[in-house]
């Protein structure tokens, strides 16, 4: 009897753990794209970014907080090239060009026929809660600022990373994006065919924005 009352505490205490390491994980999920999904209410101040910035490389990217780069060799040559043609008549925004993974979402930076501007695409998928918003930046000081769809946020380049930061109801706060893929033009079935799809098109078209290699001069 004892023996059998000890496996059962045994076994009761292996749920209660895991339980606790799935609660956890969810918290690192929600903390991580939190500052995705919500606007942020102004820019951070210089030393908030740099305080964000210490700690931005554990920063997870990815549900499983995996660093493997799953793209394809033709995949990282089409985008180099298209960076470097684009670097050539607008040098500002080449490094952020791309379409960056990051948790259960992405976001698509485009460039565009006005000099020192970006569009934005970004895309949570979540399911029945998926959902895909665009905006425009201006980039400065090797910067990108928003003041739409993200709120008053910066997204910034460091390594191989990109960061969204932002201040939100819990403070200042960032989330990491990865191995950027080429871009793709928009259109209902890339943005998941969301009831705003067509709205975004327009939007995307409407600004300027730009999918192929620049006008040669």
């Amino acid at each position: 009897m004892k023996e059998n009352r000890d496996g059962e505490i045994a076994e009761k205490a292996m749920k209660e753990r895991s339980v606790i390491g799935l609660m956890v994980s969810l918290t690192i999920w929600v903390t991580a794209s939190s500052s995705v999904l919500a606007q942020s209410q102004r820019y951070p101040t210089n030393a908030e970014l740099r305080r964000l910035l210490r700690t931005f490389n554990t920063v997870p990217s990815s549900v499983n907080s995996g660093t493997e780069d799953r793209r394809t060799l033709s995949e990282k040559r089409s985008l180099e090239s298209f960076v470097t043609s684009w670097s050539r008549v607008n040098p500002a925004v080449a490094p952020f060009l791309g379409q960056w993974g990051g948790i259960e979402a992405s976001i698509s930076i485009f460039p565009s026929n006005v000099r020192g501007r970006v569009c934005i695409i970004f895309i949570g998928y979540e399911g029945d809660l998926s959902s895909a918003d665009f905006d425009i930046g201006n980039v400065s000081n090797g910067q990108i600022r928003t003041s739409r769809s993200f709120g008053r946020a910066l997204i910034i380049r460091q390594g191989n990373r990109l960061g969204l930061a932002g201040i939100y109801r819990n403070g200042a706060d960032i989330s990491a994006y990865e191995f950027p893929r080429p871009l793709r033009i928009p259109t209902n079935s890339s943005l998941l065919n969301l009831p705003n799809a067509s709205r975004i098109i327009q939007q995307f078209n409407a600004a300027g924005c730009r999918t192929s290699l620049p006008n040669r001069r």
